[in-house]
């Protein structure tokens, strides 16, 4: 196992189109840790939702590996997500105005590891509260900072 180092993070979440394919939108980038553990990658970054001074930090942490995706959210947001293809995730959402009780389906999931780090993709259906279901995807990029991070 190696020692965190300052890594690169893009995120990139959107409403997936009808034929599944991944929308062009806005990619966001945060400046994070990162190290490889025995079967892959623990990231981490701290992010807001808004730019409004009293939006709380979220502190968002990830395990990846081949095959399961967990990101665990804490601060002003929590909550524990787990993404693998075929799973469906039961999770309380926890905001500063209350809990949402949601469940995420994971549709598609793909992951690439490498030496300087990685990437993440996955189709997901997401239901607030046995709501409507919204049909999203999100793409988690990190690099070792010098390891050429790009929004492609």
């Amino acid at each position: 196992m190696s020692d965190w180092q300052p890594a690169t993070v893009l995120l990139s979440v959107a409403e997936a189109g009808e034929d599944g394919a991944f929308p062009t939108g806005e990619t966001i980038t945060y400046a994070g840790l990162a190290r490889q553990h025995e079967d892959g990658w623990l990231v981490k970054y701290e992010e807001r939702l808004t730019e409004e001074a009293d939006d709380p930090a979220t502190l968002v942490r990830l395990r990846v590996n081949p095959y399961r995706v967990k990101l665990l959210r804490e601060g002003g947001y929590r909550a524990l997500f787990h993404f693998a293809q075929g799973l469906d995730w039961e999770l309380s959402y926890e905001t500063p105005y209350g809990a949402l009780p949601m469940t995420i389906r994971t549709r598609e999931f793909a992951c690439e590891l490498g030496a300087d780090g990685g990437e993440v993709r996955f189709l997901y259906d997401m239901a607030a509260q046995g709501g409507a279901v919204s049909r999203r995807k999100m793409r988690i990029t990190w690099r070792l900072d010098g390891g050429g991070a790009h929004a492609d």
